[in-house]
């Protein structure tokens, strides 16, 4: 999941708006941080979602360090980390959520981990697509704060980034 990841962040921000939005998007997306090492070729490729920054150690690390600043950001990055690991648990792969302590996976196998596979899926394109248009009706009917903004466009490029090297990979090292 690309785009959805964020969308749901945006659903969540609809549902609870006491929550911060910036925090919740950091939330989502930090853990995938670990898909920027294969890139750069200091990881190998199993490495992402295999990985601490899939685990559960990072969103309860970053909300219990903004516990002392801020309950509602600590709530919102907790959220958001929740959230991008229960969706990303939802693929063949599952993720290992007590990593390093165990390398067992959870999850529900329902869609594709492999990258070639997911995008070919008519129903994770759709996914994807319905994301994207959730977050245009989000940002023009409530607007989006500035850092939000910020932290946005500073990952759709990673995420790009992580697309075209995804696609490049041989199937069978996925």
């Amino acid at each position: 999941m690309l785009v959805a990841h964020l969308a749901l962040v945006f659903l969540v921000k609809l549902l609870f708006p006491s929550l911060s939005l910036f925090f919740l998007l950091v939330g989502a997306s930090i853990s995938s941080i670990d898909a920027i090492l294969p890139i750069l070729r200091l990881r190998s490729e199993s490495y992402h979602c295999g990985s601490i920054f899939h685990s559960i150690w990072l969103p309860l690390a970053g909300a219990s360090l903004l516990l002392v600043l801020d309950v509602s950001w600590s709530v919102s990055l907790l959220a958001g980390g929740l959230l991008h690991l229960l969706t990303d648990s939802i693929d063949m792969r599952g993720r290992p959520w007590l990593y390093p302590l165990s390398g067992k996976t959870y999850g529900i196998a329902i869609i594709p981990y492999n990258f070639k596979d997911y995008v070919a899926n008519p129903i994770c394109i759709a996914v994807e697509a319905a994301s994207a248009l959730l977050i245009l009706a989000y940002v023009l009917m409530f607007g989006i704060d500035l850092p939000s903004l910020l932290w946005f466009f500073m990952v759709i490029p990673l995420f790009v980034a992580f697309a075209l090297h995804q696609w490049k990979i041989p199937d069978d090292t996925q």
